[in-house]
């Protein structure tokens, strides 16, 4: 049977549901109800036609005739339409919440900590949420459309043959039942283990090949075909047995279902059969009978099916409800505010963070940044420099300490607020499988085409763009891989000044970058930086020499702080630092002459 965690899980979604969706519901149960009392009716009328035929006196009334004709045909037409329209209803309810559901799920993974996305398998995942989905439509159009109302209908009919026919009959549809429900019991656990374990083998076959699509060309450049096709197909043998496995015992199940089926029918049948024979009940009432067994045992063979629907379904919705249950770590205060701070202050006052609480990440950091400075972050790698551009977009929040923008703690700040007064360049720039123009207006898709084409000037694009066929129109690929790593550095840095934040923050946005592209993209910070505040988290030291304040990073903790010249008369770690990659460029350079 159904359990209480399935009817947990598929209320748990159901609670997600908008108003329109839950009246949707309702007015399928309330013509659940209906058919379940209209359905058992309508034998029943044709009883009365029968023993009208077989009893020659009663057919002498005309209004006996009509009326039993009459009453059978309007219970068949109520029962159709009302089945009908059910059906109706029940389409536009799943597709409704299909939609609702979807969406929900899609924005709460959203919203989940980056710890989750770091840790989590991208196929693995989207393989659970597809499946939730599946999932929670065949629980919900097997419970409504299958379950509830034959469990009504048979509750109806077992009422009518209890207090009109034999007791007899009735305990030995009940036997059958409680046979073929306890075999079904065994049946079904047996089967759900199976499912999981199915289940588990596809989600590793599906991370393991999107992983292996996500990096198809180290496969090419290594002749890693044969590696990476093992365990995929190791994975996907297993799925093969444990659907087999399923297979069989479906298969022994309904033989089973077969025989308690025809036994119960048989048994019923003949005591029917004697009762008329002896004159106990009149062959109306056996047509009513076999047709009520039919209605009462038939629906056993949908039963069942429905059940491991409904079991296969609430199988695939654990792993998504897990994943809903999963609590968002970064939520907007109750009280958080809208204002978005325009003059661009930012401090960290005594910060500290790990990312697994073991191993600490910043260590007591604490820094003010006036409006309109541009600071630079430098630091060995592992140093925690990425970590304060995430902390202060507040993609993680400090184990300690406060961090601060134009006097507002970004605790109470709204999000979306926070996000629309800071733009970031990454280090290693992705778009949107989409258009130029997509992934430049991303931040701002109001914009008009003369801010686009304003952008595209500052950030150097518009010879690039020139150069493609289709223009802003170009769709750039999957993560944008039909682009340069200048080009799409470019288009972020676009993307970036639409945005038009007051704090712009360039983490490492040069460093994989040629020498040439380098100096480009450069120049470009060094002009739309012009009165913003600008935070260029850097490895070549050459990229923040000319900022007003360079933060020295060390094991997590603020070394050094000052500026280019000053760090250099300290004799620190900074200008250890700035002697190596001197070093470095020189033997470079030599190394060209």
């Amino acid at each position: 049977m159904v359990s209480e965690k399935e009817i947990s899980l598929t209320g748990r979604f159901l609670s997600l549901l908008d108003v329109r969706a839950k009246l949707y519901i309702f007015c399928i149960v309330v013509l659940t109800f209906v058919l379940a009392v209209v359905i058992p009716l309508v034998p029943i009328a044709f009883k009365y036609i029968v023993d009208g035929f077989v009893e020659e006196d009663i057919f002498r009334s005309d209004a006996y005739y009509y009326w039993s004709i009459l009453a059978y045909i309007s219970l068949f037409a109520v029962s159709s339409a009302a089945v009908e329209v059910r059906g109706f209803l029940h389409v536009y309810a799943e597709q409704g919440i299909q939609r609702q559901l979807s969406i929900e799920v899609f924005l709460h993974v959203l919203s989940l900590p980056m710890t989750f996305h770091s840790n989590r398998n991208l196929g693995d995942l989207t393989e659970h949420i597809t499946n939730g989905l599946l999932g929670f439509r065949m629980a919900f159009g097997n419970i409504m459309l299958t379950l509830l109302p034959t469990l009504l209908q048979l509750a109806v009919t077992a009422a009518i043959v209890l207090f009109v026919y034999p007791t007899v009959i009735l305990l030995v549809i009940a036997c059958s039942v409680a046979a073929y429900s306890l075999a079904f019991g065994v049946a079904t656990r047996r089967l759900t283990e199976i499912q999981r374990a199915a289940l588990a083998s596809r989600s590793r076959a599906v991370g393991r090949i999107t992983d292996t699509m996500l990096n198809y060309d180290q496969i090419r450049y290594f002749n890693g075909e044969s590696i990476v096709t093992e365990p995929i197909a190791s994975a996907l043998k297993g799925t093969e047995d444990s659907w087999r496995r399923y297979g069989r015992i479906r298969m022994y199940f309904g033989f089973l279902q077969s025989a308690f089926i025809v036994l119960c029918l048989s048994v019923t049948i003949y005591i029917a059969t004697d009762d008329v024979y002896r004159g106990t009940i009149g062959v109306g009432d056996l047509v009513l009978i076999n047709t009520y067994i039919i209605q009462l045992i038939k629906p056993l063979e949908a039963l069942g099916l429905s059940f491991r629907e409904v079991r296969q379904g609430t199988t695939f919705l654990e792993e998504m409800a897990r994943i809903m249950a999963i609590p968002t770590e970064i939520r907007d205060a109750h009280d958080a505010i809208d204002d978005v701070p325009t003059r661009g202050g930012v401090q960290f006052e005594r910060v500290s963070f790990s990312y697994d609480g073991v191993r600490p990440i910043l260590r007591d950091v604490s820094f003010t940044i006036s409006p309109g400075q541009i600071v630079g972050i430098v630091g060995q790698t592992g140093s925690g420099k990425s970590t304060i551009a995430k902390l202060l977009m507040r993609m993680y929040s400090p184990s300690e300490g406060t961090i601060s923008i134009d006097g507002y703690d970004v605790r109470r700040l709204k999000q979306a607020s926070l996000h629309q007064c800071i733009g970031i360049v990454p280090q290693d720039t992705t778009l949107f499988n989409d258009t130029i123009r997509f992934n430049i207006a991303f931040g701002r898709t109001n914009a008009t085409n003369e801010d686009i084409d304003r952008v595209i000037s500052s950030a150097g694009l518009t010879q690039t763009i020139a150069r493609f066929p289709d223009g802003l129109e170009t769709a750039v690929g999957e993560r944008g891989n039909k682009l340069s790593g200048g080009e799409r550095q470019r288009v972020a840095i676009a993307r970036l000044i639409l945005l038009g934040p007051s704090i712009y923050v360039f983490d490492e946005a040069t460093s994989s970058l040629d020498s040439t592209t380098e100096k480009f993209i450069q120049e470009t910070l060094d002009r739309i930086a012009v009165d913003r505040t600008t935070i260029i988290i850097a490895h070549r030291l050459s990229t923040i020499a000319r900022a007003d304040k360079i933060l020295v990073l060390d094991g997590g903790a603020v070394a050094e702080i000052g500026t280019h010249e000053e760090l250099l008369r300290k004799a620190g770690l900074y200008a250890s630092l700035w002697r190596s990659q001197s070093q470095l460029r020189e033997s470079e350079d030599s190394m060209l002459t």
